[in-house]
């Protein structure tokens, strides 16, 4: 095949123009004739493109204000999960549509923090369509008010950024009201029984106990489901749902101390709740601190002494006041036998002072040297 010169010049300039294209850079070719032979003409001129200052990031969809516009429609961005579980996931799904002529782009931005993850369906909707995103999060540990999510990005140059929201409690399945140790005075029970403390639930609507398992065979345990009045009374915070817990006491119960831990199974979780019960039943003997005097504390329930701090070339004394009931025994209480470690312990007490028909009133002594 015979090619006359300006078919020759065409076909180079195509293949320069194609080898430049292939090699990133952009080539403005002129919109003249080709010079030829005898022939003169403005020549092909290129021009390579300079990066602009303020470049989104690779991936991020670029907003344009020419053509066709698209249009990003979301009905809903944040959803209210309630509660779940420390260590279990929630997700949800949100709509995307394009109303726009053009083509809507969709990246997914960075979430708020590790426990989110997204899930595009698709990064570009033509008009008329829709994807969906899945957004979910993972409770790692309890928050009242955890509240996460992040951006999806998009060429809409109304909607360039659009927030999603998953918000709700994380919670444990139970937490035991009050925290500590249920504190009780058997004497203070009635016959009927008493409520010595509450479970309380931030996940279940309709929380039940299965069983309650103790070894101590002195009271007996039962339960039943709170109210709404009566939970708005309590004031627990987004709760869902509560068992009170009512304790009996056998009326044998002789003066003792008891401390017992309690497994209470529920029917919505398979991990046992474990509380404490503290019960404590006096005889006819009350011992209580001296009024006024605050270098020592007496803990009454433990029946303990605590003597506070002093110099070792003091002696400490304290004095503590013994009420004594006599309706059962009429003679004068009196230290018989004292047992004491360590043995430098000494203690001494009064003959007592009456208080009425039937009870009176003892100073015991308690001296370090």
């Amino acid at each position: 095949m015979v090619l006359h010169r300006n078919d020759v010049m065409k076909n180079l300039i195509f293949v320069v123009g194609f080898l430049a294209v292939a090699g990133g850079a952009i080539w403005v070719l002129s919109g003249g004739t080709e010079e030829t032979e005898g022939t003169k003409g403005p020549k092909p001129t290129s021009t390579a493109s300079v990066p602009a200052k303020n470049k989104k990031p690779a991936g991020v969809p670029m907003v344009s204000s020419t053509g066709p516009q698209p249009e990003c429609v979301v009905q809903q961005t944040e959803y209210n999960f309630g509660g779940m579980l420390v260590g279990d996931t929630v997700s949800y799904r949100f709509l995307i549509e394009n109303h726009g002529e053009g083509v809507l782009q969709l990246q997914t931005g960075k979430p708020t923090c590790k426990c989110t993850t997204f899930e595009l369906g698709k990064k570009e909707l033509k008009k008329g369509e829709s994807t969906e995103l899945i957004v979910e999060i993972e409770g790692k540990r309890p928050d009242e008010n955890f509240e996460h999510g992040g951006p999806i990005l998009t060429n809409d140059i109304n909607a360039q950024e659009v927030q999603f929201r998953l918000k709700g409690v994380v919670s444990v399945p139970v937490f035991v009201f009050p925290p500590e140790a249920w504190i009780v005075k058997a004497n203070d029970v009635p016959e009927e029984g008493l409520i010595v403390g509450f479970l309380v639930s931030r996940v279940f609507d309709d929380m039940s106990i299965k069983d309650m398992e103790f070894e101590n065979e002195h009271f007996t345990l039962e339960w039943h489901k709170c109210t709404e009045q009566q939970m708005a009374v309590q004031e627990w915070d987004k709760a869902q749902s509560a068992v009170a817990i009512v304790l009996k006491v056998d009326p044998d119960l002789p003066p003792m101390l008891i401390r017992e831990p309690v497994s209470v199974h529920i029917d919505q979780h398979h991990k046992p709740i474990s509380l404490e019960i503290e019960l404590q039943k006096r005889g006819p003997i009350r011992i209580m601190p001296k009024p006024g005097v605050r270098n020592y504390q007496w803990h009454e329930l433990q029946q303990g002494l605590q003597m506070g701090e002093f110099s070792s070339q003091k002696e400490r004394v304290v004095e503590l006041q013994l009420f004594v009931d006599h309706s059962e025994f009429k003679e004068a209480l009196q230290l018989t036998d004292i047992e004491a470690i360590p043995k430098f312990l000494e203690v001494e007490m009064d003959e007592g002072k009456p208080l009425g028909d039937s009870k009176r009133r003892y100073t015991m002594k308690i001296r370090i040297p």
